[in-house]
């Protein structure tokens, strides 16, 4: 969430509830982050000096401000207390903006939430009956994950989405080095407020700090929401979802075995046909022996066909010569009835 404010002039009492903040990671991002304005962890109060605009204290650290490189790797929204740092200037009461600083950071943070809220350790052990209205949010799909994150905005705008954020990578240290040496030289009348920030950032929202955010939103049900579970309970859940993934991890491990083993007997009985047919191959015979045998055969049938056409040839000659013969038997027949005529007629 960004507001541009370009054309909005700022009042008295805001500019007397405000300080200037710097990047401790880039040393080139500068803003002004107002007390007035910080009503809720995802709201619009760090006025950017480049850009001109506010933007949430998640989103000012990663905003694209025309201040910053293309190169440079922004920085996690969840870890904004550890890379903004305040300024202060000489005439200003350094302990006082110290705790002023210190109740900044602590304002909206988890972790500071459930220090306030102990639990005994000697609490009896609970199950934590979740809400269906709420119930969502404990049990997250990847799928039901980014369509949250996508409700919410695109989720890293501030701290109510920092559990939902996605891991990004982390700042490279040569950066920030170069970085805080040239802001000192560049801003050498300003000094820097070294307030440590709590390391509640580096915890994954577990279980309990869920129960605990969502135990302000109103729930549409009749039942109240439940108190979050002890310490010896939650322990508990941990223990049995650490255990859940080794015994699927075991039974997926079984079912790889057995797989391997189906693909090994597999492999032997097509290497015994393959073995087989290689037998088979080598038994019937080349492919030269097999064009000589065919040319064979083609010359012997050619041969044949010649015979077969010499044979018919002589066969019609030999017709040919019965029927002349047998004109001549037919002749000779002929003349010797006249010449029995003729005889018979002198006597």
């Amino acid at each position: 969430m960004c507001v541009h404010t370009r054309h909005l002039p700022l009042s008295a009492v805001e500019l007397q509830n405000s300080f200037d903040v710097f990047h401790r990671c880039l040393a080139v991002v500068f803003g002004t982050f107002f007390l007035n304005l910080y009503s809720k962890a995802n709201a619009p109060c760090l006025l950017c000096h480049g850009c001109k605009s506010l933007y949430p204290p998640g989103q000012f650290i990663h905003h694209n401000c025309p201040a910053l490189s293309t190169t440079i790797v922004p920085c996690r929204s969840r870890m904004w207390r550890r890379c903004l740092v305040p300024l202060v200037s000489p005439g200003v009461d350094k302990l006082q903006q110290k705790q002023r600083w210190k109740y900044v950071l602590e304002k909206f943070s988890h972790n500071n939430h459930r220090r306030q809220n102990p639990i005994p350790a000697n609490a009896e052990a609970q199950i934590l009956e979740i809400p269906e209205c709420k119930r969502g949010r404990f049990v997250a799909t990847p799928a039901t994950e980014q369509q949250r994150l996508r409700e919410n905005g695109g989720g890293g705008m501030g701290e109510e989405g920092e559990g939902e954020d996605k891991e990004e990578e982390e700042m490279e240290k040569g950066s920030s080095a170069t970085g805080i040496q040239s802001f000192m030289k560049n801003h050498s009348n300003s000094a820097l407020l070294d307030v440590e920030p709590p390391d509640c950032e580096e915890e994954d929202c577990t279980l309990e700090s869920l129960a605990t955010m969502d135990s302000t939103i109103p729930c549409p049900s009749s039942h109240p929401s439940p108190s979050p579970p002890p310490r010896s309970h939650t322990h508990s859940l941990h223990n049995a979802q650490n255990s859940r993934p080794a015994s699927s991890a075991l039974g997926l491990a079984e079912q790889l075995v057995l797989e391997v083993k189906r693909l090994q007997q597999e492999l032997s009985l097509t290497r015994t046909k393959l073995t087989t047919a290689e037998e088979l191959i080598h038994k019937m015979p080349s492919e030269a022996c097999m064009r000589e045998q065919l040319a064979q055969a083609l010359a012997v049938q050619q041969q044949l066909s010649l015979e077969k056409e010499q044979a018919q040839e002589q066969a019609r000659l030999a017709r040919e010569r019965a029927d002349h013969l047998q004109h001549q038997v037919n002749r000779l027949r002929i003349a010797h009835g006249e010449m029995e005529k003729f005889f018979s007629g002198l006597s």
